[in-house]
């Protein structure tokens, strides 16, 4: 694993921020970028005990971290553009 990566936070009105992972690219395109990119389920408020999203199977966060965890522990993987894995939040309202 001798990628240089750097994770960032996304930050948003609401309290559940976007997570962003970079992966640097090696090659003659490594200052283009190719981003995938799945949401994350919502956090638990509180307020009303709701997360709207909750239900949700977070099977596209559970793909995009397997791909991540598959690519980075690739033995020959040399991304020529460089990656970004996103996880996206979305709203969490305390007035919900």
């Amino acid at each position: 694993m001798n990628h240089q990566q750097e994770v960032t936070f996304f930050n948003h009105t609401w309290l559940q921020p976007s997570v962003i992972t970079r992966v640097k690219g090696t090659g003659p395109n490594e200052n283009e970028i190719v981003i995938l990119g799945a949401h994350e389920d919502s956090i638990y408020n509180g307020a009303r005990g709701r997360a709207p999203g909750a239900d949700d199977d977070g099977s596209g966060t559970a793909t995009l971290m397997e791909v991540f965890r598959v690519l980075m522990h690739s033995k020959d993987f040399r991304p020529k553009r460089t990656l970004e894995f996103h996880t996206y939040a979305g709203t969490v309202s305390l007035a919900m």
